[in-house]
C-alpha cells in the first residue's frame, strides 16, 4: 500500500507565476480581436458593422461558456 505525502510536505505552486500566466492568457482573445478590428477598418468596414459582428461573437462565446461547452 502506498502512503500519501502529507500536504505540508508537498511543494506548493508558485501562485504569483500562475496568476501572471492566467492574466496573459485572458488578454489574448481581446488582443486578437483588437488586431482583427484594425484589419477590418483597413479593409473599409464600418464601425457599426464591426461592432455588430464583435458583439455577436462575444455573445456566442459567453453562451458557450455558460452552457459548459469545452469543459471536461
Amino acid at each position: 500500500m502506498r502512503h500519501r505525502t502529507p500536504p505540508w510536505r508537498t511543494k506548493q505552486p508558485d501562485w504569483l507565476a500562475l496568476l501572471t500566466v492566467a492574466a496573459q492568457l485572458a488578454g489574448q482573445p481581446q488582443a486578437l480581436a483588437d488586431d482583427y478590428v484594425e484589419h477590418c477598418r483597413m479593409d473599409g468596414n464600418s464601425w457599426t458593422g464591426i461592432g455588430t459582428e464583435h458583439t455577436h461573437a462575444w455573445d456566442a462565446l459567453r453562451k458557450r461558456r455558460r452552457s459548459g461547452c469545452g469543459q471536461e
